[in-house]
Order: C-alpha cells, then structure tokens, then sequence
C-alpha cells in the first residue's frame, strides 16, 4: 500500500508499506518497494527507474546513507523521485569490507534501514562472517549480527556508527570496538554465547547482557541504565558510566579493576582485580544476600598485591566473603589487609570463607564490617596457653622453698654474722 502525506511545506513525502519479493530473483531478501500499476495519490504507476543503476552481480546501488533513489513515472504526465531506505542484509559469504556493494535489499522501508550481518546460506549458528568498516559515518535503525548464522563486526576508526533504535548479537557473534572507533544505540543487547569487546567509545540508553561484555584498558562506555546476567569484565583503565537511577543491576558475573561510575546492585558474583587489582566505583554499591564476593591476596598492597573494593559512597553488605592466597604470599603474625574502601559502611556478611594459615595463626574479622580490614593474629588457645605458661612459671619462682642461709662475706674475707630468715607467713 503507498499513501501521501501532507508536509507543512505543501508538498507531500510517500509512505510505503508492504513489500513483495520479486519472483526469480534467486535471492530470497530482495523485494520491490513499488510495482506498476500501484496508485499514487489516484494516479497509477506506469514505469518505474532506477536513478543508479546497479553494478554488476544484480545488487542495488545505494548512496552514503544506503538509501535506494526511483523515478516513478504516473499516469496524467506526472512524476515522482522516491528515496526509499530499505532493510539491507550482508550478501558476501566470507567477509569483506562495509561498503554498499555488498549489500542485497531486505524487507521494510523506512529512514533510517535495518542491517543484517549474517552469513547467507549458513547452515547452524557457528557459521559466520567476518566483516570491517565501515569507512565512513554511518547511520541505521537497527544493527543485528547474527540470524541463522553468526557475524563478527570489527568496526573502524574512521567514521561513528550510529544505530537509532537497537543493537542485538545473537549466537557467537562478535562486536570489536577498536581504539578510535564510536557507536551509538538506542538499546545494545548481547545473546547466547556472543562477546561486546570495547576499547573505544560506546553510548547508548539501555545495555542488556546475557553474554560477555568486556571493556579494555581506555574505553569508554556510557549508558542510563545496564543489566547484567552474563559476564561484564572492566580492564584497569577502562571506565562504566551509569547515569540512570538503578545504575547497574549485576544478576550475573562482575569483574575487573576498572571504575564504575555510578551505583551497583549485585545479587550473584562479583570479582575483584584481574589478580590482583581494584574495582572503584563512583557512587553506592549494594552486595545483596545472594552475592558471592571473591578476592585474592598475594601481599599487603592493595591493588598490586591483594584486590580491594572501593566505593566512594555507601557500601551495603551482605552474601559471602571468599578469600584465596596467590602468588605464594604466606600471611605472618601482625599482618592486616585493607580489602574494602568507602564512605560509609552498613551491614556485614552472611559467611566468610578463608584460607588455611599456619600453624597456631587465625583470622581477625573483627574490624571488617566496620573497617573493611581483616587480620593475621596468633590463635587464641595459643595465646591462652602461652599466658597460663607465663602465670604459672612466675608463680612457681614466688613459692621458692630455699631461704638464704649463706653469711655475708666480708671485705676482709672472714664470715660475717649470717642473715636472719624473714617471716614466710602469709
């Protein structure tokens, strides 16, 4: 159906919608947006021409923003140009360039398109096709790699990718985001067994991860809100911006030694360092009941030689604690690690899992829900014993039966009158 709609300049904009596929084309995402005979505003559609023509192996041609210009010709000596902006699906079977070239026209006009990255003909999921670009500043309504294959998108440096509505990965497929390279969307949502890897810039109003979400030492990602029930991993240097009120809802894995800017929620796993390192964040952070906190300690730096994690706001706890010693580090008498930095501090731990120490030395979590410090000290049977031991030896040298029955020498050698014996009663 094609309809007109009135502009407030007194011209007038086609709408089209349906499409039908053009019989033998052999390429099962091909359609026509506009046949003969259709009506225009009650005038019939006599003929119709392409204004590029298209290059060879029968693709359409399509300009910068991949948009497809026809000559409509009417009954009654009338015209039309239109622009339409149809769905657009990958047609190179191995990989290539994003260049309009390797486009075949989908299904829905519409400014801006839907791109397909896919592997055309794949027969399972893990068929795939690996793709570059593109060149130049890109805009598109929606970005989907993978559909019944999977895609790998390795974008460039030379122009932003702007995707106005969402960005799904579906199955293995992957999404590089280089150093220097820009993309925006509306939602970015990550599937199945597929990886987002960043290390330039990333904005977008929602991010949904059910899969691996990694930032790499310089990115920058920025979004209003962030849920998690895959694996996010911030290197250190990279830097999560969470604007919205419910900042990042983590159901999943958390990870890393880079900044969270914003406020944290975490009812399953959070990890912290890359063994070891610190995960900051810029706001509160709550660890729920259903939390599982992990840290390492190889020494008693933080950051380089044990994991810590800093929160510059309220820190809420809750869940388990579990430590594990790396690097060899066997902790001493005396020792004391500051495994938790913050503003304010409510809450404790529901358990506390701990390595083994030596012999006749224990854990101190007295000052670790309100100091965020844990420490080294002798066991306390030890020190009892040790100080039953101390009493008891001093005791046995105050009830020494011998008296001191020896004369006084004196300077002259001879026995002086012998020392009377105190009285021992008591």
């Amino acid at each position: 159906m094609v309809a007109v709609l009135p502009t407030t300049d007194g011209g007038s904009v086609l709408a089209i919608s349906g499409t039908r596929e053009v019989a033998g084309s052999g390429i099962d995402d091909v359609v026509e947006l506009i046949q003969t005979g259709d009506l225009i505003d009650g005038a019939a559609v006599t003929s119709i021409e392409q204004l590029v023509p298209s290059p060879a192996g029968g693709r359409e041609q399509i300009n910068e923003e991949c948009q497809v210009a026809v000559l409509l010709k009417l009954e009654g000596n009338r015209d039309a140009i239109v622009l339409a902006t149809p769905d657009l699906r990958w047609g190179v079977a191995g990989g290539g360039m994003w260049v309009p070239g390797n486009f075949t026209l989908g299904l829905k006009p519409g400014p801006p398109h839907k791109l397909t990255l896919d592997r055309p003909g794949a027969a399972n999921p893990q068929d795939r096709v690996s793709i570059e670009g593109p060149t130049a500043a890109t805009k598109l309504w929606l970005l989907a790699l993978g559909d019944v294959g999977s895609a790998d998108l390795h974008l460039a440096p030379a122009g932003p990718v702007t995707v106005q509505e969402k960005l799904s990965l579906k199955y293995t497929s992957l999404l590089d985001i280089p150093a220097g390279a820009y993309i925006s969307a509306g939602t970015v949502e990550a599937n199945d067994q597929s990886k987002i890897f960043v290390r330039g810039k990333l904005d977008a109003g929602e991010v949904l991860i059910n899969a691996l979400f990694r930032l790499n030492a310089g990115s920058e990602v920025t979004t209003a809100s962030m849920r998690s029930h895959g694996t996010v991993e911030l290197e250190a240097g990279s830097e999560l911006t969470v604007t919205g009120p419910a900042g990042l809802v983590n159901d999943g894995v958390l990870q890393g030694a880079g900044t969270i800017v914003g406020d944290v929620y975490s009812s399953f796993q959070v990890i912290t360092g890359f063994s070891p390192g610190i995960l900051s964040i810029v706001g509160d952070a709550t660890l729920a009941a259903g939390n599982h906190l992990i840290m390492e300690i190889g020494g008693l730096l933080p950051g380089t030689e044990h994991d810590q994690l800093n929160v510059s706001g309220l820190l809420t706890l809750g869940g388990v604690l579990e430590l594990s010693l790396i690097n060899g580090f066997v902790p001493q008498p005396g020792d004391s690690l500051n495994l938790l930095a913050f503003g304010s501090l409510v809450g404790d731990f529901d358990d506390v899992v701990l390595p083994a120490l030596g012999p006749g030395l224990a854990w101190d979590e007295a000052a670790l829900a309100n100091g965020g410090v844990i420490s080294v000290v002798p066991e306390p049977t030890s020190s009892v014993l040790a100080l039953g031991a101390m009493l008891g030896l001093m005791a046995v040298r105050r009830r020494d039966p011998t008296p001191a029955r020896c004369g006084r020498i004196s300077p002259a050698g001879t026995p002086g009158p012998a020392t009377p014996e105190r009285d021992r009663t008591s």
